[in-house]
């Protein structure tokens, strides 16, 4: 069976081989189901905001440098600050203006200057894209915790953002030439579509929270560990 990931990977024309598209393509045109399935996933991609192009001055990238530099001070400091991890996450919200302790879950739209820095810096620092990418796993889980049920509109536009996001970190993947993380990233995409398609409180968005919370988590874990 043909599954979404495989769509969406059809979709962007990346991760597979001559064949395994043929054999999609081919499907497409033979399978009414698949074909809607596949235009649904279309309809759902192109309303979602294209990632912002802008790219962050010199200073605000000093300024992110400065801040990256300062988290790796503290986390080699003594274990009395157990709270240092949360350094580089915070670094990049006050980039933002954020406030300390604002909730994500009460913004309007998830903060998109740090996944900028990190393309933007991608393909001269790749432990910039490492610890920012980190941030964004952590900023995403705390989010998706605290979804609305009652508010469709604004779960649905929350969820887009973490597209948005997501599709950033794609971009600062591929100029550092990681196709793995690329394909990684990319395939969260239909888990996220299919939440925010869901009722709130139905058994399938509960299920879906579970899944992006712990493949959210393992990247966490296996990014932590990186060289």
């Amino acid at each position: 069976m043909i599954n979404d990931e495989q769509l969406l990977l059809y979709h962007y024309d990346d991760g597979l081989s001559a064949p395994e598209r043929a054999h999609i393509r081919a499907r497409l045109r033979t399978d009414a189901d698949l074909a809607a399935r596949y235009q649904r996933l279309r309809d759902q991609l192109s309303q979602l905001p294209a990632p912002t192009a802008a790219v962050p001055d010199a200073a605000a990238l000093a300024r992110w440098r400065a801040s990256l530099t300062r988290a790796d001070q503290a986390a080699a400091e003594p274990p009395s600050r157990p709270w240092w991890p949360m350094a580089l996450a915070g670094a990049a919200l006050m980039l933002l203006g954020v406030a300390v302790g604002t909730r994500l879950a009460e913004s309007d739209r998830m903060p998109s200057a740090a996944p900028q820095l990190a393309a933007a810096t991608a393909a001269e620092d790749g432990d910039a894209l490492t610890r920012g990418l980190s941030s964004h796993f952590g900023d995403a889980r705390l989010l998706l915790a605290d979804l609305p049920d009652e508010d469709p509109a604004q779960r649905q536009a929350l969820i887009a953002n973490i597209i948005e996001q997501n599709r950033l970190y794609q971009q600062a993947a591929q100029a550092q030439g990681d196709e793995r993380l690329v394909r990684v990233l990319r395939s969260l995409e239909p888990v996220l579509l299919g939440l925010a398609s869901e009722a709130g409180g139905s058994e399938d968005a509960r299920s879906a929270r579970a899944q992006l919370d712990f493949e959210f988590a393992v990247m966490q874990t296996k990014l932590s560990r990186s060289p």
